[in-house]
């Protein structure tokens, strides 16, 4: 079976010129100097961190640069080795940026964004320079290609392949050469999120051992090794014994011993249909022996706020992912993962969307809400029915009594409470961007765009009979096109001549009760009078 691969580059800052360049494999250091770096016959050791950075976070730079500071703090011990999953392209622009990484590391994709192109997100890879950088290190190594190899799934997901040549652990010869070198080679893995994709993900872990096991080009005789690490996402029983079975052996339970699963993620022990587990795993072939574990425990990074690091992001969006709204995205999650268990099957035909205050805060986040809109189309339960279900998937739900179609979320960490309403078209008067259900990430919540926001404010104004309330919706749009400024598009809607004309058709009532003059609104709104 011939696996689809894309091939890449590694690359190196040059300071000289400002750019990446193409890392040299620094096989052009004399026989002599390569023979004296092996003096040492002990195996090297070689420190990898691995960490999936959450593309989902409202501030995902932000976020990236909170996690890639606490990598290369000093307190920390050296990666020579950095797996990074859920990198944005935005991310990957600012990591580029990054002076350490730019001194110390050589990275993948540094010179295109194909792998970033049609998906949310991808994985990238940094090695440390001390691995290749001196030909008299312990450690010293020679890099080879990388390669995306393509995987089976529903996300259009990879692994990215980068081979390391290690030299012999014993005095090699001085006439040795690269096929007497070791082939390392590291597989950056992140596999199809969701229950309902085990059966990719058992396709992608075969993948996965081919590829680790994959001949090299170079003489026969030269020995392999290598890893898969990165995000598993063994979430279901099917998944535990998937590195196994495909041949590879589980690093952690040669550390800790087969009777020791562990649990690096969900530690809480909150009841739900995700219990504490390992989504993050490190698989290796035989020749490699893990010397000691550490886990990056979950905590509260502390993320720039505004005016402390130039991060690449605007400064209102600190206000959006601050503690403060940390609550309400665990409880849209919370539902919507009990949503996608009780609907089964249906999940498949459900289209959702946050709506309400809390898009409001997405893209103009001036001020406080205590509950959360998640708008549902299609499926096979009404609403109701799915109110009263949903307590059933995740005890951390209960029935919201005050609430016609809502539940109530209690965080097993916090304790805060957060009420959920679930409203659909009736409400809305129109459907706001969506996302199926079923297709959801993990922690992935599915945001309206800004027009359809600016939409439902303006239309839920005129439908207030209450001046405080309506003052509110009104005051919401303002804050929107203010702070995320722009004429309405529309541009990812079907029906955007539809809802361009529903918004002009609101205009009279935004004049009348807003601050703005009909030239001001007309204006801001990009329309012509």
């Amino acid at each position: 079976m011939m696996i689809p691969r894309m091939l890449g580059v590694l690359s190196i800052f040059n300071p000289s010129i400002r750019r990446w360049i193409a890392a040299p494999s620094h096989l052009t250091g004399s026989k002599s100097d390569i023979s004296k770096s092996s003096q040492n016959t002990k195996s090297p050791h070689y420190c990898l961190s691995t960490w999936n950075i959450d593309a989902s976070s409202a501030r995902p730079v932000a976020r990236a640069t909170a996690i890639i500071n606490h990598l290369l703090a000093p307190s920390s011990p050296p990666s020579d080795i950095v797996f990074l999953q859920e990198v944005t392209l935005e991310v990957r622009n600012h990591l580029l940026q990054d002076s350490r990484i730019r001194s110390g590391f050589i990275v993948t994709d540094a010179e295109d964004i194909a792998a970033f192109e049609d998906v949310p997100f991808a994985t990238m890879t940094l090695l440390s320079k001390a691995l290749v950088s001196s030909p008299t290190c312990d450690k010293h190594a020679t890099i080879g290609a990388a390669t995306r190899f393509k995987m089976p799934g529903q996300y259009q997901r990879d692994a990215l392949c980068t081979d390391v040549f290690l030299k012999p652990f014993a005095r090699p010869s001085s006439e040795m050469d690269i096929q007497e070198y070791y082939r390392l080679r590291l597989l950056n893995i992140h596999l199809d999120s969701s229950s309902s994709t085990i059966s990719f993900r058992k396709r992608q872990m075969r993948y996965v051992s081919k590829i680790l096991h994959e001949k090299t080009t170079l003489e026969s005789g030269q020995r392999s090794i290598g890893l898969a690490a990165g995000d598993f996402n063994t979430i279901s029983q099917d998944d535990q014994g998937l590195i196994a079975k495909n041949g590879p052996v589980d690093a952690w339970l040669e550390f800790y011993g087969l009777g020791s699963q562990g649990s690096i993620w969900r530690t809480n022990k909150q009841k739900s249909q995700l219990l504490p587990g390992r989504l993050d795993r490190i698989a290796m072939t035989g020749g490699l022996h893990p010397l000691e574990i550490q886990v990056l425990n979950p905590g509260f990074i502390a993320v720039p706020g505004p005016g402390m690091e130039k991060d690449g992001e605007k400064d209102h969006t600190s206000q959006f992912d601050s503690m403060a709204s940390h609550h309400l995205f665990t409880a849209a999650s919370a539902v919507l993962n009990a949503a996608k268990v009780a609907l089964g099957p249906s999940a498949a035909n459900t289209r959702v969307s946050i709506v309400g205050a809390l898009s409001v805060l997405k893209y103009a986040p001036y001020r406080q809400t205590k509950d959360v809109d998640i708008f549902l189309l299609g499926g096979n339960l009404k609403r109701q029915e799915l109110k009263r279900e949903l307590p059933r998937v995740d005890s951390n739900l209960t029935v919201n009594m005050e609430g016609i179609y809502g539940v109530t979320y209690r965080c097993p960490v916090t304790k805060k409470i957060t009420p959920v309403d679930l409203v659909n078209r009736r409400l809305t008067k129109f459907e706001p961007h969506s996302k199926i259900l079923a297709n959801l990430e993990r922690l992935e919540l599915p945001w309206p765009t800004r027009d359809d926001v600016i939409l439902m404010k303006a239309f839920s104004a005129s439908e207030r009979y209450i001046d405080a309330k309506r003052d509110r919706d009104i005051e919401d749009v303002i804050k929107i096109l203010e702070m995320s400024p722009g004429p309405l598009l529309f541009s990812e809607s079907i029906d955007a001549k539809e809802k361009l004309a529903f918004v002009r058709s609101l205009l009279p009532h935004l004049v009348g009760n807003g601050i703005w003059s009909e030239e001001e609104w007309v204006m801001r709104l990009g329309f012509n009078l």
